[in-house]
């Protein structure tokens, strides 16, 4: 699995977690922008999530496609709004 942020704002402690369908590429959601943090993950050939979420205080999940899946399995003892 790969994951790149697409949006930084060391001065947020707000996350928004984002996994992407089948095929999904970070160059697919380059034109969006947030005062939040913005992490896409994609890429499923494995489910390592080498991540650490507990330097966020706040977590939100968008998932759709075969996300929806991977994002189920992996984050099941995150808290997210």
């Amino acid at each position: 699995m790969k994951y790149e942020f697409l949006c930084k704002n060391p001065d947020s402690k707000k996350l928004i977690v984002v996994f992407g369908g089948f095929a999904s590429h970070s160059s697919h959601f380059s034109h969006l922008k947030s005062d939040k943090n913005v992490i896409l993950f994609y890429d499923y050939e494995n489910f390592d999530l080498n991540f650490d979420f507990k330097a966020f205080d706040e977590l939100f999940l968008i998932a759709f496609s075969m996300g929806v899946c991977v994002a189920n399995r992996l984050l099941k003892e995150l808290n997210f709004k």
